[in-house]
C-alpha cells in the first residue's frame, strides 16, 4: 500500500522540524513591508512569504497573524547560525508555506536588514546563502544533510531528483510526480530490484562511498528516483561554494 502522503508530510521527519510559534503575530512598518517585498522578489502586491498582511489604519501598520514558524534541526551545514526556516500561512486554505534560509532570529518577519534567501526550486537562493554565509562540510553527517537539502529543494525542468534512503521508498517517490498514478510499482519489478540490490534494500549514503580531495568532496553510489526511475549516481561537491555536479549516472530499474 502507498503511503497516501504529500510531498512535504512524506519529507518532514527528515527536516526535524521544530515549532517556533504557532500563533504568530506581529506588527511590520511600511518601510519593512517594502524591504520584505523586496527579499522575496515581490513589487507588484505586497504579500510576503510569510503570510497575508492586513493594513491596520490605527496603528498605521502591517499586521500579520496566524503564522505557524518552524527551524529544522536538520540543517547544521551553514555559517555564521544561518538556519531554514518555514513559515506557513494557515489563514490559506490549504497552509501554503514557504522555506527560507536567513540567519537565526527570534523574529521571522523582522527582516529589514537581514540576509534571507526564499528556496524557489532552483539552486540560486541555495548557491546565493552559500557564498553569505559560508557553507560548512566537515563531518560525514553535515555532507550528507547538506546533499539531501539541495536535492529536495532543487527541481529541473521535468522534475525533482529525489534522494532514496531505502527501496520500500519508491512507489511513494514515484507517486509525487503526477504523471505517474499511485500504484505499487516496486512488487511489478520485485525480481529486477533482488537482482540489482540482493537482499540489501538500504540505499542510504554510506561513509565508505565519501571521498574528499583538497577543494571537493566525492559521493559515489548515491542513488535518486527521477520521474519512474531509479538512478545511481556520482555527486561532487566544491567544499567552499557547496556547487553541485552529477556525473557517471546509471539507469538502474525504470518501473
Amino acid at each position: 500500500m502507498i503511503q497516501e502522503l504529500t510531498e512535504d508530510e512524506f519529507f518532514s521527519e527528515w527536516y526535524d522540524w521544530k515549532l517556533v510559534d504557532d500563533d504568530y503575530r506581529d506588527e511590520v512598518e511600511p518601510e519593512e513591508m517594502v524591504a520584505i517585498n523586496r527579499g522575496f522578489g515581490n513589487s507588484k502586491k505586497q504579500i510576503s512569504a510569510i503570510g497575508e498582511p492586513e493594513w491596520n489604519k490605527k496603528t498605521k501598520r502591517f499586521e500579520f497573524s496566524d503564522i505557524k514558524v518552524e527551524m529544522s534541526g536538520r540543517i547544521q551545514c551553514f555559517e555564521n547560525d544561518f538556519k531554514l526556516y518555514k513559515i506557513t500561512d494557515l489563514t490559506s486554505l490549504d497552509s501554503k508555506s514557504k522555506k527560507i534560509l536567513m540567519k537565526k532570529t527570534d523574529k521571522p518577519t523582522r527582516t529589514q536588514g537581514v540576509d534571507l534567501y526564499v528556496l524557489d526550486d532552483t539552486n540560486v537562493p541555495i548557491y546565493s546563502a552559500n557564498n553569505k554565509a559560508g557553507v560548512l562540510l566537515d563531518s560525514m553527517e553535515k555532507i550528507k544533510s547538506y546533499l539531501i537539502f539541495f536535492f529536495l529543494n532543487v527541481r529541473g525542468r521535468h522534475g525533482r531528483f529525489y534522494p532514496i534512503a531505502d527501496i520500500s521508498q519508491l512507489d511513494t517517490l514515484i507517486s509525487f510526480n503526477s504523471r505517474y498514478p499511485r500504484k505499487e510499482y516496486l512488487s511489478a519489478k520485485h525480481e529486477e530490484v533482488v537482482k540489482h540490490f540482493g537482499e540489501d534494500v538500504h540505499l542510504e549514503i554510506r561513509n565508505q562511498f565519501i571521498s574528499e580531495a583538497a577543494n571537493e568532496i566525492v559521493i559515489k553510489n548515491f542513488y535518486v528516483v527521477f520521474q519512474s526511475t531509479l538512478f545511481s549516481t556520482t555527486v561532487t561537491i566544491q567544499k567552499n561554494s557547496g556547487v553541485i555536479a552529477l556525473s557517471d549516472e546509471k539507469d538502474l530499474i525504470t518501473f
